[in-house]
């Protein structure tokens, strides 16, 4: 199993099917699936998987994690079974009966100003770590960048005297160019000159380091920081994603077009800036309405 697990996640990375933090996580996932099938088929082979070790499975793993995780681990179970059966490996899936799990729209409301005023204040920004977690806050909110693209930025991404930051490693592995407004080049410049120098290494580019590991900051020390704001504030909602969409929410809301929010946010399509917003085809309608020129003249 370990070895044809090793096979599928070679050719999805090497054949550019998924993005890079797809690949990441879908090797995440093999890890914890490797895991269980050691714990409990050790001497079954790939060819003898059945749909009631399946049904163990899920079982065993469905009634711990939320509905978006249990979609997720189909879409990898689909994708691996579907590779097995194409290089005659299997017979047909193991998991052909599985109902598909649909998703429904998010309920997520943004943080109005006052939430964001309340987040800043806790952050005074003294401290090199303090000026650290300030410019990453003020980073989230002033470009609605996600978590991911944010530990993936090098210094080389970031132009301060051109007010610009550099996205390389967007969704679909897709760049886009983002502007920085003052306060977010104000509190990245004070974190580059007093704070990071204090733990790099000439072969480090990372732009965001840790404090203790001196080297790119991962997911774990901005989930670290998202708790401490939480209970700092008590905005129990506080994510990075919840700063990306109040960012995008502020925006709209400031008139910004939603063909421009498209491309901020580095969305494929603009259906899916519509959804994201939570825009419905009849406020659209209005904003159309109100936009159009044509009816404001008694012609």
């Amino acid at each position: 199993m370990e070895q044809e697990l090793a096979q599928w996640l070679s050719e999805k990375e090497s054949g550019r099917v998924w993005s890079r933090q797809t690949c990441i996580a879908a090797r995440r996932w093999s890890r914890r699936f490797l895991d269980f099938w050691q714990t409990y088929y050790p001497a079954t082979t790939l060819g003898q998987i059945n749909p009631e070790i399946m049904a163990h499975y899920r079982s065993h793993k469905f009634p711990t994690i939320d509905q978006v995780t249990q979609a997720r681990e189909c879409c990898y179970l689909r994708s691996f079974f579907a590779w097995a059966v194409a290089h005659n490996l299997l017979i047909s899936s193991p998991i052909l009966g599985w109902p598909k799990i649909r998703l429904g729209q998010p309920t997520r409301k943004s943080l109005t100003l006052d939430h964001i005023r309340k987040i800043l204040t806790a952050m005074p920004g003294h401290t090199p770590l303090e000026i650290r977690d300030r410019a990453i806050v003020e980073l989230f909110y002033a470009t609605g960048i996600r978590l991911s693209e944010l530990v993936a930025l090098d210094l080389s991404d970031v132009d301060l005297a051109g007010g610009r930051l550099f996205v390389r490693h967007g969704k679909g592995d897709k760049g886009r160019m983002l502007p920085l407004i003052a306060s977010a080049r104000l509190w990245l410049r004070r974190y580059l000159l007093s704070a990071r120098p204090l733990w790099t290494t000439p072969a480090c580019h990372a732009l965001f380091l840790s404090s203790t590991r001196k080297r790119r900051m991962d997911f774990a020390v901005i989930s670290l920081l998202m708790k401490s704001l939480r209970r700092k504030t008590r905005i129990t909602r506080l994510s990075p994603h919840l700063l990306r969409h109040t960012c995008a929410t502020h925006l709209l809301q400031a008139g910004v077009s939603l063909p421009y929010l498209q491309l901020f946010l580095g969305h494929s399509r603009i259906a899916t800036t519509q959804r994201y917003l939570h825009l419905t085809a009849l406020e659209c309608q209005k904003d159309y309405d109100l936009a159009h020129p044509r009816d404001k003249w008694n012609l």
